[in-house]
């Protein structure tokens, strides 16, 4: 009995983790200016999900939000921005840091521009957003990979607070 009642407060615990990352993408898509920071804002829940519950849960939690967000906004930049990068890339986050450390950095760069790419592609055919200039792509490109290396330095900072 005492094991049911255990399994059932994780469950609750993925379930209300869930919830708050579907509400902070739910932020982003209702004020636009604030899409990629509830987005970078909900991948904290799931990354508190990983520490407490295992891999098996947060991915859970991950695949929840992420179609709860995806369906309530379909084209909402904020939810297509956490399932195809940074609720990803908080699930793959430390098995990546766990390869040699001279590798880490390029997988991690090759990792957010096929996620970035997936994003831009989803854009042009999907939303049929126009396609930019190859020069601009350049430039995007560049400031895009420059925040993500942001964003994982500033994730590492909050995953040392939580730790704390």
């Amino acid at each position: 009995m005492k094991a049911r009642r255990s399994n059932t407060r994780r469950l609750t615990a993925a379930a209300t983790l869930a919830a708050l990352g579907v509400l902070m993408l739910v932020l982003g898509s209702v004020v636009d200016v604030l899409s990629l920071s509830a987005a970078a804002l909900a991948a904290m829940p799931l990354y508190i999900a990983l520490r407490e519950f295992g891999y098996r849960r947060a991915t859970l939690v991950f695949a929840v939000t992420a179609m709860l967000a995806l369906i309530l906004f379909p084209q909402s930049e904020a939810a297509l921005s956490y399932a195809l990068l940074l609720g990803l890339y908080t699930l793959i986050k430390f098995p990546i840091e766990r390869l040699a450390r001279r590798a880490v950095l390029p997988v991690k760069l090759a990792f957010f521009n096929l996620a970035f790419t997936g994003i831009e592609l989803v854009g042009i055919f999907l939303f049929s957003l126009p396609p930019l200039k190859w020069w601009f792509y350049a430039v995007v490109y560049f400031v895009a990979n420059a925040v993500f290396l942001l964003y994982d330095r500033v994730l590492d900072r909050l995953i040392v607070l939580y730790e704390a």
